[in-house]
């Protein structure tokens, strides 16, 4: 397997990045529901910190993720899809990335702006470069539901187009992206 992106599969470094960023997503969306239902206290808090903590390496996550994606080629969308398909792909990619942006800026926008501060897994404050604005939190959280509850429609339509190309189209879109056994 290669570091980088082929004209026919992903590397490992993408490989990397889908999979890293979905288990983390995963887990962030997670531990979002179980602190949304408690009640107020010591470990809903502790639970929102690291969220937000997680949060700020997720974007970091995502940042690199995009430069990668932006010196690489892009493997070829198989010839099963016509131009409509590709151009729905093409589109529900870019509204995906978006939304993972969106996450976390709009997490650190509402947080600052709502004046309740990020600390980094208890290791430093991070820096707040936001006046303290309730209407800007209000709107950062409309942002975050609105992004959450698009990743949450999205992330399943993602794996059945996959599974969709894999078990009736038999081409190799979802094979390019799974990782590889030392054996094959």
């Amino acid at each position: 397997m290669t570091i980088k992106n082929t004209l026919s599969e992903y590397g490992s470094v993408t490989k990397f990045f889908h999979w890293g960023i979905f288990i983390i997503f995963v887990c962030m969306f997670i531990i979002a529901e179980i602190m949304m239902d408690m009640d107020k206290g010591p470990d809903k808090w502790q639970l929102y910190g690291l969220h937000k903590s997680t949060g700020l390496i997720v974007f970091f996550i995502i940042l690199a993720r995009i430069l990668w994606k932006l010196v690489n080629i892009a493997p070829v969308l198989p010839n099963t899809m016509n131009s409509k398909q590709k151009m729905i792909a093409h589109t529900m990619h870019f509204i995906l990335y978006i939304c993972m942006l969106a996450l976390p800026i709009s997490g650190y926008v509402m947080s600052m702006a709502g004046d309740y501060g990020i600390s980094f897994y208890g290791l430093f404050d991070v820096v707040n470069v936001l006046p303290i604005n309730k209407q800007l939190a209000d709107i950062a959280h409309e942002i975050h539901e609105i992004a959450a509850t698009a990743i949450y429609i999205l992330i399943p339509l993602h794996i059945a187009a996959a599974v969709y190309h894999h078990r009736v189209l038999k081409d190799n879109l979802l094979t390019r992206m799974m990782p590889k056994r030392k054996d094959s």
